[in-house]
């Protein structure tokens, strides 16, 4: 029984050894053929999840590429940002969006919860080190097995028919063309939102956000922080002071452009954390004017909580 027993295992080993060789075959193929390379015009990214996301149409933003994600944890921001930088030495300033949700506990979801895992790890596993992914396998090691096939297949998919530009899929200004509901605002607002103690923070989460940041900066580049617009009545604004200390902790010394407040209606949010088009179209340019007056060169701008 303990022979047989023996050989199942070693079965199963011997397969998933299998599996992870021609995983790394495909990953290494496709890695050699994929291009992250932009517009040589483009001298600024905008990266973070799906705040950015909806702020800001590059349309209205001069030499600006908006990369950011629904959804996108710092993890995989760094993974995508490394390949983006290192592609384009035209680039020369990163705009990262760090607000109140991006530090809860809850944010560990989006590193490593099945469903993340099945959207994100496929597209960046050619991109990872040895301890990206080991990160991945720790925090769930039963989903990271599972995607490993998925992550095969859709990988071979891209190889097979020539989907190597990843700079189509990996991030862009979405228009959201509905209005807040406001009599909606307490059900559009997760309670995970209102955790305010400094020992639930993600700090896996903030752990990339840090090596980003150090990234950027040993490649010469000036790197902001950046909070967009958010309506008045979100709740993640609750664990501002938890906020404000971990920025202080993590990031002291980085600018910080606080645009939380900026003045918009409730017609300009699509919900209590997203702008709409209007509101995009409006903070955009507005935006697009402050970069054009050198704004990112002024301190006062730094840690300030409203722009008029």
């Amino acid at each position: 029984m303990k022979l047989f027993i023996s050989k199942i295992l070693l079965f199963f080993c011997l397969a998933l050894l299998s599996i992870l060789l021609v995983i790394v075959a495909i990953n290494i193929t496709l890695k050699s053929k994929s291009s992250f390379e932009i517009n040589p015009n483009i001298t600024r990214l905008i990266l973070g999840h799906s705040h950015p996301e909806c702020a800001y149409n590059e349309q209205f933003i001069d030499h600006t590429a908006n990369f950011a994600q629904s959804g996108e944890s710092y993890v995989y921001t760094f993974i995508k940002a490394k390949e983006l930088i290192k592609s384009n030495p035209h680039v020369k300033e990163i705009f990262i969006e760090f607000t109140n949700d991006q530090i809860n506990f809850s944010k560990n979801n989006w590193i490593w919860d099945d469903a993340f895992l099945s959207e994100k790890y496929p597209k960046y596993s050619p991109f990872m080190s040895f301890e990206d992914h080991s990160l991945l396998f720790r925090g769930n090691t039963i989903g990271f097995l599972n995607t490993l096939s998925v992550a095969a297949n859709k990988n071979m998919y891209n190889l097979i028919n020539n989907k190597t530009d990843y700079t189509s899929y990996i991030g862009g200004y979405k228009a959201l063309d509905h209005q807040l509901d406001t009599s909606e605002n307490d059900k559009t607002t997760s309670i995970t939102s209102r955790q305010t103690s400094i020992d639930s923070v993600s700090k896996t989460n903030l752990l990339y956000l840090k090596k980003l940041v150090d990234f950027c900066e040993a490649q010469n580049l000036k790197v902001y922080l950046i909070r967009s617009p958010l309506h008045k009545n979100n709740t993640d604004l609750k664990n501002e002071q938890v906020f404000q200390s971990v920025r202080g902790d993590y990031f002291e010394g980085i600018d910080f452009l606080d645009f939380a407040d900026f003045p918009l209606k409730d017609s300009d949010f699509a919900d209590l954390e997203h702008l709409n088009v209007q509101g995009a179209t409006t903070y955009s340019k507005w935006f697009n004017l402050q970069l054009n007056r050198g704004f990112v060169n002024m301190s006062y701008f730094n840690n300030q909580k409203q722009i008029k």
